[in-house]
């Protein structure tokens, strides 16, 4: 269950924002009509803006980090070592027993 949040954050944070901007609605269309319902509207929109936020920053960090670690995967993986001479001679045999040489450009 912990992995399933982990990689839902972001988009639980977008859906949190999403319903703090419809109550913020909710509660300039109800303020003057009703004004304890339009209270808990702006009081719903406060904590699920505020939740929103926190876990899409939350997320975004989680995903930069993981993209990090996974460059330093690939730059450990595919490292190069410059020494290395790339101008080596590659000898194919042929059916015939001829020795083909062919040059690395």
């Amino acid at each position: 269950m912990k992995k399933i949040f982990h990689k839902s954050k972001f988009y639980i944070g977008i859906c949190l924002l999403i319903q703090c901007v419809s109550f913020v609605i909710l509660f300039f269309t109800q303020m003057k009509k009703r004004k304890g319902l339009a209270t808990a509207f702006l009081a719903v929109a406060a904590i699920s803006g505020v939740l929103g936020v926190r876990l899409v920053r939350a997320g975004a960090k989680e995903e930069e980090e993981k993209n990090e670690m996974l460059d330093v995967l690939r730059e450990d993986f595919f490292e190069v070592d410059d020494e290395e001479d790339d101008d080596e001679d590659i000898v194919f045999d042929t059916e015939d027993g001829d020795d083909v040489i062919s040059f690395a450009e």
